[in-house]
């Protein structure tokens, strides 16, 4: 059995498009202050909290 994760997940979009394509984990790129593309923690926690509801159960962030 494969274990399948997809890291840079930036919005509730992407992160519903992945848990439905069948990922098993997913990741964010958090504020680090030196790159554009990281989300802060509330935008993190906004998407686990509604992606929990989708059958995810783990989660990883780069720090």
């Amino acid at each position: 059995m494969s274990l399948i994760q997809i890291a840079g997940i930036k919005n509730l979009s992407e992160a519903e498009m992945i848990v439905a394509a069948g990922a098993d984990m997913i990741g964010f790129p958090l504020v680090l202050g030196y790159h554009k593309e990281d989300i802060d923690s509330h935008q993190v926690k906004k998407i686990m909290g509604h992606v929990k509801f989708l059958g995810i159960k783990s989660y990883f962030c780069k720090v």
